[in-house]
C-alpha cells in the first residue's frame, strides 16, 4: 500500500513539474511577443525623399550614364544599354502597385540592387547602404527580379538544343576552346580569385572553370 501511495506521489510530481514548465513556456511567449513600440516607421535616411537625394540608382547611375558609361559598365558590369534594354524587357513582370501606406519602388531600382548585387557580390546591408532601400526589402525582391529575367530570357538565353546537328556543334566547340572532347556542356561553374595580369583594365575580375559533362 505505501508502494502504491509513493507511486502515485511521484507520478503527480511529475504532472505538476511538467504543467509548470508548459506554463512558464506559455509566459516566456507572451512577454516575446509584447514588442517594443516603434520608434520609426521608416528609418529618416530610408524614406523615398532621401533616396532620390543620396540613392546610388537616382544620383551615382544617372551621372555616371551622362558623364563617364565606363564607369557605368564597371558599376554593373553592363552599358546603359543593355541594361535599358533588361528593364523595357522585365520591368512590367516587377511592376508594384502603389499603397496607401507607401509607394511601390521603382523597377529600375530594383533592377540596379538586383544586378549589382550579382555583378560584385555586395551583400544586402551593403545595398541597402549603397541604394538607401532596406535590406529586408531587398531580400524580398531580388529573387523576384531574377526569377523575372529567367522568365524572360530562358526560351532565346537558354534554349536546349533538339536535334544530332545541334548537340554535336555544341561538342566541337567544346573541343575547340577548351580541348575537351565529346563534351555536350557546361553543368555548373566555380569562381576561381586570380590576380589581374597586367595591362588587363577592370575588364578582368575572374576566371570560370566548367564542370563538363561528357557524351
Amino acid at each position: 500500500m505505501e508502494q502504491d501511495l509513493l507511486l502515485l506521489h511521484t507520478s503527480l510530481q511529475g504532472q505538476q513539474a511538467l504543467l509548470d514548465a508548459q506554463v512558464a513556456l506559455f509566459c516566456f511567449r507572451i512577454k516575446r511577443k509584447q514588442r517594443r513600440p516603434r520608434t520609426w516607421w521608416v528609418r529618416p535616411w530610408l524614406t523615398q525623399e532621401r533616396r532620390l537625394m543620396f540613392g546610388h540608382y537616382d544620383r551615382l547611375m544617372q551621372e555616371l550614364r551622362m558623364e563617364d558609361q565606363q564607369s557605368f559598365f564597371n558599376f554593373l558590369r553592363m552599358p546603359p544599354e543593355m541594361f535599358d534594354e533588361i528593364l523595357n524587357r522585365v520591368g512590367p513582370r516587377i511592376q508594384r502597385r502603389d499603397t496607401r501606406l507607401r509607394k511601390a519602388l521603382e523597377p529600375g531600382l530594383k533592377l540596379a540592387v538586383t544586378i549589382r548585387h550579382l555583378s560584385s557580390g555586395d551583400k544586402y546591408p551593403t545595398l541597402q547602404y549603397d541604394f538607401r532601400v532596406a535590406r529586408n526589402t531587398i531580400s524580398m525582391f531580388v529573387p523576384e527580379v531574377c526569377q523575372a529575367i529567367v522568365d524572360e530570357y530562358k526560351v532565346e538565353a537558354i534554349s536546349c538544343p533538339t536535334t544530332q546537328r545541334e548537340w554535336r556543334d555544341i561538342a566541337e566547340e567544346f573541343q575547340r576552346k577548351w580541348n575537351v572532347p565529346h563534351a555536350c556542356g557546361a553543368l555548373d561553374g566555380k569562381h576561381i580569385a586570380i590576380r589581374c595580369p597586367s595591362n588587363t583594365g577592370s575588364l578582368f575580375h575572374n576566371y570560370i572553370t566548367p564542370r563538363v559533362t561528357g557524351v
